[in-house]
């Protein structure tokens, strides 16, 4: 279960991010992703796919090293796992609006500037180059350094709608 709150913990907060960062309305976002996770023997995973948010619904597909799917809306997450053949679907949130409301500037340079936030013990730094989210970064609740780096990314583009419907494979085992 500890597990479980910390992956969504994490997914969640980053989620939040997407609304609206220096004024810069996020109507939609897409992107790729290079999730980089270091524990405190520095062990590296690394995690790419892509991330679609748009009107208060997300979804992060995980494409290597295994295929997953993560579904955010303000009512539920639903986490589809391929290769365990399980699905999560957790009715717990984070305070997304107290993530945001905290958000402060924390470096300006000429060509990017990050952003701080504190929420749940966590800090999270989120850095903006040329209007564009381009990075998260944080130390998760086991000291893991997470980074994020978001590439080819894409905003205020109409995302199809379909893509944040998931459907659930008849043989998976499903926790709730």
């Amino acid at each position: 279960m500890i597990i479980k709150k910390i992956f969504l913990l994490c997914i969640c907060g980053i989620f939040a991010f997407a609304f609206k960062i220096d004024n810069i309305n996020y109507n939609s976002f897409e992107a790729d992703f290079i999730q980089k996770v270091v524990d405190l023997s520095n062990k590296t995973l690394i995690y790419e796919g892509k991330f679609y948010y748009q009107n208060e619904k997300s979804l992060w597909q995980y494409l290597n090293p295994d295929e997953k799917k993560v579904y955010i809306t303000k009512n539920e997450v639903v986490i589809i796992d391929y290769d365990l053949e399980q699905v999560i679907i957790s009715k717990e949130q984070i305070d997304l609006a107290n993530i945001l409301k905290n958000v402060s500037l924390y470096e300006k340079k000429e060509d990017f500037v990050i952003y701080k936030a504190k929420y749940d013990n966590i800090i999270y730094y989120v850095k903006v180059l040329n209007n564009l989210l381009t990075n998260i970064s944080y130390k998760d609740e086991l000291d893991n350094q997470v980074s994020i780096d978001f590439i080819n990314s894409k905003i205020n583009l109409k995302i199809n709608d379909d893509i944040f419907k998931y459907s659930i494979p008849k043989n998976y085992d499903v926790i709730r």
